[in-house]
């Protein structure tokens, strides 16, 4: 179980972009996600039930790729 915070500039169809990379690509089962945005700037919260760091490490490697994420930080898994 792991959890990442992602902030950067939100644009129409990110979160579904964030979303398909990791159910999709990356075969990652999400326990839950919110995100916020306020004044163009967003950032979310997405709790992952990961296989080993590396799989978290690769799925942070792609999402960093995505137009719009601006940073990618782990956080404790609530």
């Amino acid at each position: 179980k792991a959890g990442i915070l992602l902030n950067g500039i939100d644009d129409m169809g990110l979160i579904q972009t964030i979303t398909t990379t990791i159910s999709r690509t990356h075969g990652i089962n999400m326990k839950s996600i919110s995100f916020e945005s306020t004044d163009g700037i967003f950032s979310g919260k997405i709790f992952l039930y990961v296989n080993n760091t590396s799989h978290l490490a690769n799925l942070v490697s792609e999402l960093k790729n995505i137009k719009g994420i601006t940073s990618i930080e782990r956080i404790e898994y609530e």
